[in-house]
């Protein structure tokens, strides 16, 4: 496990990343995101850069969901594997080394341990799964309003 010091516009940056792997025909269906402490809403049919929206945090689960400040520093945990970045996973390549720590856990012992701890794993509750919406459709355009014409001399009332 790698822990990542990242912006807020970083971590969407990585979410952006790993759904259009995601999507892309020779992408990979694992590369999906999912976070603990971390929600958002996903429209596939957006551009890359504007799929992610209602980014939301809730550090730890200990407080309330708020909005994500993209100026501010979170600390992120992910394995190693997409930290490097690979499936997709390429905003991680764009942060500095001095901001990235190997704690030499392996993640599969790591969740063995938490299963080991809680003893019962219990599905996540939809309110703190990652994904909280996803849509497949670009909002339709508003009718143009009809020109209509205007009386002139030449123009019988």
């Amino acid at each position: 496990m790698i822990t990542l010091v990242m912006t807020g516009q970083q971590i969407h940056n990585v979410l952006e990343d790993a759904i259009d792997f995601y999507l892309n025909p020779s992408g990979s269906w694992g590369a999906y995101p999912r976070a603990s402490g971390l929600r958002f809403d996903v429209n596939e049919a957006e551009e890359k850069g504007m799929r992610v929206s209602n980014l939301e945090i809730n550090p730890q689960l200990e407080g309330t969901w708020g909005p994500i400040d993209l100026t501010d520093s979170y600390t992120v945990i992910t394995n190693n594997f997409i930290a490097t970045p690979r499936d997709g996973y390429n905003e991680f390549g764009n942060i500095p080394d001095e901001l990235k720590v190997d704690t030499f856990l392996e993640y599969a012992q790591a969740f063995i341990d938490y299963a080991y701890d809680v003893k019962i794993l219990e599905p996540v509750p939809q309110d703190r799964a990652s994904t909280q919406n996803w849509s497949n459709t670009l909002p339709t355009p508003a009718p143009s309003p009809s020109p209509t014409a205007s009386p002139t001399a030449s123009t019988p009332f």
